[in-house]
C-alpha cells in the first residue's frame, strides 16, 4: 500500500521538476548528512550563547516552552544555514 502512495509521490513530483520552489529541497537532499552535522553544531552554539545571556530556564538546562519556538528556530536555522549546503553542494558535485 505505501509503496503505490511512494511512487505516486515520486511521479508528481517528477512532473514540476523545474519548478522554482524545488530547487531548495533538491540542494538540501544533495547533502544531508552535511546539514545534519552543521545544524547540530549550530544548534549547540546557539545552546551556549542562550545559556550564557538568559541564563537556565527549564531546570538545569536552556529550553522554549512553545512548539511554535521550535517550528521558529526551524526556519530560521534552515534558512541561515542555506547557503553553506548549497556551496558544499556544489563543491561535491564538482569534485566527485
Amino acid at each position: 500500500m505505501h509503496t503505490s502512495v511512494d511512487v505516486l509521490i515520486l511521479l508528481a513530483l517528477s512532473k514540476v521538476e523545474q519548478s522554482p520552489w524545488e530547487k531548495p529541497l533538491i540542494v538540501l537532499g544533495s547533502v544531508p548528512m552535511f546539514f545534519y552535522i552543521l545544524h547540530l553544531y549550530m544548534l549547540k552554539f546557539l545552546y551556549v550563547i542562550a545559556v550564557q545571556i538568559w541564563g537556565t530556564n527549564q531546570g538545569q538546562y536552556f529550553g522554549v516552552n512553545q512548539m511554535s519556538y521550535l517550528w521558529l528556530i526551524m526556519l530560521i536555522l534552515l534558512v541561515a544555514l542555506y547557503p553553506a549546503v548549497q556551496a558544499f553542494s556544489k563543491f561535491k558535485h564538482a569534485n566527485k
